[in-house]
């Protein structure tokens, strides 16, 4: 099992999700580890992994065009992955191409907005998203039986960010995206647990004196509701500053 500070995985920085990543992946959605497909697609859990482009920005170069790209500022999504605990995840469960033309308009407009690559095209990183993890997603509630289709997977996904909206946590809590002014960790948890009734698993990056929030990790169970993340560490301090990076400061 291996701690990492900058991405998160299965359950925040405590990883095991063995995910190969394309060329043109956004950095930011990073998951370590070779690919290792584990074709059983028995899993106990949903990660619902979210980022910070703000943050990313400010710890990365992002061009005016990508900064525009990823707007508006806020949390965006990575993507919801099918997981179990002792680090045997799902993943590549099947042979199921990704088709962008086999999602339905309206979630691919909200795709477009709340799930953007930071470079190179949308398209290869949902595919990855999609050959990785929606292909072992089955059984969702709200669903027919079995294994969701390419529309189903990222319209639940769709739906879940909407119901969840972790910007508006943090907006009800009165914590705004700003490069200058920092929260400590119990005001992020706090907003958390009023919204969720659980503490979402968190990262942070260290540059220049700074922690940058840079992800949560909401975990839920197979009724789709907020769970604590099994086994998770989070890599924010009590201790720290944390900025909710902007895009636009």
């Amino acid at each position: 099992m291996k701690v990492l500070e900058y991405v998160l995985g299965v359950a925040s920085v405590v990883l095991n999700d063995n995910d190969s990543v394309a060329e043109d992946t956004p950095s930011q959605f990073l998951e370590p580890g070779n690919v290792t497909a584990n074709y059983s697609d028995d899993y106990s859990y949903y990660v619902f992994r979210l980022q910070v482009p703000g943050s990313y920005c400010q710890t990365s170069y992002c061009s005016h065009d990508i900064e525009e790209k990823l707007q508006p500022n806020g949390f965006k999504i990575h993507g919801i992955w099918p997981s179990s605990t002792g680090g045997n995840s799902p993943s590549q469960c099947r042979d199921d191409k990704f088709y962008e033309d086999d999602i339905n308009s309206k979630t691919l407009s909200a795709m477009n907005t709340d799930w953007p690559s930071d470079r190179g095209s949308n398209d290869s990183f949902w595919s990855h998203e999609w050959s990785t993890h929606g292909v072992c997603a089955k059984d969702v509630p709200g669903y027919d039986s079995g294994y969701l289709s390419v529309d189903e997977f990222f319209t639940f996904v769709i739906d879940q960010y909407n119901k969840f909206n972790p910007t508006k946590v943090f907006s009800d809590a009165n914590i705004k995206p700003s490069n200058d002014y920092y929260y400590n960790l119990e005001e992020i948890n706090d907003a958390f647990k009023n919204a969720y009734g659980v503490v979402p698993a968190n990262t942070c990056d260290y540059q220049d004196g700074k922690a940058w929030l840079m992800h949560i990790s909401l975990c839920l169970d197979l009724d789709l509701k907020p769970m604590y993340c099994p086994d998770a560490q989070s890599s924010c301090r009590d201790s720290d500053k944390i900025y909710y990076g902007s895009l636009s400061d």
